[in-house]
């Protein structure tokens, strides 16, 4: 298909200018200035290309195939460079991939929607830096049963953070986004399991003992099918106990991959790990879909749990799923949890943990030897 693509794309373009696989499925045609060159002029020639695309059929074993292109057009005078007139060609691309595919879409300075793209494709670059230079940390914060501090039931979750080249906290609402579109969630995950064994690992002969740990994992990583191998090992190598452990992934991810994370959580709960399904409620089939996933623990999505004080429905859907959950058999986490009111109010419906800054608030991670220090 590869071959059939490039002679088209050859065919099309001619002598008006230079085509080259770059890798993979992706092409660049460079086109010469004779003089009379402009963007609508390129425009034309990409959306002939376009066409020609779309209309050829792609024959393999006796079977049929259409085949599309999405292509991102920028003008070499709109970059600063050869290697900023690829990125910015290769943002394009992905705009045109996000409003459909099989169009194109022209690089324009003024486009916001370009403009956030290029923002995305910078942080790819500082945060494969950022894990190189071991800028990326965990903070952690306390989950509390509503009922009071029961002995040996302290939970922490473990939060991700990353320090810039000067040092200052970045939010991870900052650079998630553009770690998950381009594909660098599933090396942050191994990343922070690591870490937070390590962190496990160092603290089991503290006094004030942590029942359990809970580490959020993207939609990613429930696909990679060496995933849980690779948690198997280090539960060996650190000697870490599996029930020490909680993953967290959230509804939206669950239900999008749904055969594959049911496989997943299963695998790891037969190790003996325990599954949390975050931000729950948000989906519009939440409660049919539950029945479907073998999690221990269900998490509240908060923009549920901070208006309960003032919105009936939005009390009504906590006691709803509270309810539903204590039927299958599972525990409830009430995030968002800010002030003492709402403890109370959760107290009421049956939740079981609470977490938010009413309970506290994320703090850096100390090891053993950082905390005997302080």
């Amino acid at each position: 298909m590869l071959k059939q693509v490039a002679r088209l794309l050859a065919t099309e373009v001619g002598s008006s200018g230079l085509v080259a696989r770059l890798g993979g499925d992706e092409f660049g045609i460079l086109l010469r200035d004779d003089g009379s060159a402009t963007h609508d002029v390129a425009a034309d020639v990409a959306e002939r290309v376009r066409a020609v695309i779309e209309q050829s059929n792609f024959i393999y074993e006796g079977s049929s195939f259409r085949i599309s292109a999405s292509i991102g057009l920028v003008g070499l005078a709109d970059s600063a460079g050869v290697q900023d007139a690829l990125r910015l060609a290769d943002v394009a691309c992905f705009l045109a991939k996000d409003k459909g595919r099989n169009r194109v879409q022209e690089h324009r300075p003024s486009d916001t929607g370009m403009a956030v793209r290029v923002a995305e494709m910078s942080w790819v670059n500082r945060i494969r830096k950022g894990l190189d230079e071991g800028r990326f940390c965990l903070y952690e914060q306390e989950i509390r049963p509503v009922n009071g501090v029961l002995k040996g039931n302290d939970r922490r979750e473990l939060l991700l953070r990353l320090r810039d080249e000067s040092g200052a906290l970045v939010p991870p609402g900052s650079f998630l986004p553009a770690a998950e579109r381009y594909g660098l969630m599933p090396l942050i995950d191994r990343w922070v399991v690591r870490r937070a064994f390590e962190i496990i690992a160092e603290r089991k002969h503290q006094p004030r003992k942590i029942a359990s740990y809970a580490i959020n994992l993207s939609g990613a990583t429930i696909g990679d099918s060496d995933f849980v191998d690779f948690v198997a090992g280090l539960f060996a190598q650190l000697d870490v106990s599996p029930a020490s452990v909680c993953f967290e992934i959230t509804e939206t991810s669950a239900i999008s991959n749904l055969d594959e994370a049911q496989k997943f959580i299963a695998r790891l709960r037969e190790i003996g790990c325990s599954f949390s399904l975050d931000d729950f409620g948000t989906g519009m089939s939440s409660i049919a879909y539950l029945k479907h996933l073998p999690v221990d623990i269900i998490k509240i999505d908060g923009s549920f749990v901070k208006e309960i004080l003032n919105s009936k429905v939005d009390r009504a859907m906590v006691e709803m799923i509270t309810k539903t959950a204590k039927i299958m058999q599972k525990q409830v986490v009430a995030e968002f949890v800010e002030n003492l009111a709402i403890l109370d109010e959760l107290r009421q419906i049956g939740v079981d943990y609470a977490q938010g800054y009413a309970i506290g608030k994320p703090v850096p991670v100390l090891t053993l030897w950082e905390e005997k220090i302080a």
